[in-house]
């Protein structure tokens, strides 16, 4: 059974993922990882990696979970399941 062609991500979806992986691996970075320890999507959604940036995000913010942290781990999650999820 041949799959159907994924269908093309508008601009303003990639445009918000390239923001978000930005955002993330600053986040690991400033949390202490080796930025050469980070050489693919799959390093950022890692688990462990995953918690780590967030713990960041969240104490960065008094340890208040915002509305954009939210929203960027619901963008990591889809990069995670290979989904196209428009916002």
């Amino acid at each position: 059974m041949e799959e159907s062609p994924r269908p093309r991500v508008r601009l303003v979806t990639a445009a918000n993922r390239e923001w978000q992986i930005r955002c993330f691996v600053s986040a690991l970075v400033l949390r202490g990882r080796d930025p050469s320890t980070i050489t693919s999507l799959g390093d950022l959604v890692d688990i462990e990696a995953f918690k780590d940036g967030h713990r960041f995000l969240i104490e960065r913010n008094g340890g208040t979970v915002t509305t954009g942290t939210c929203h960027l781990a619901r963008g990591l999650k889809a990069i995670a399941r290979g989904e196209q999820d428009d916002e």
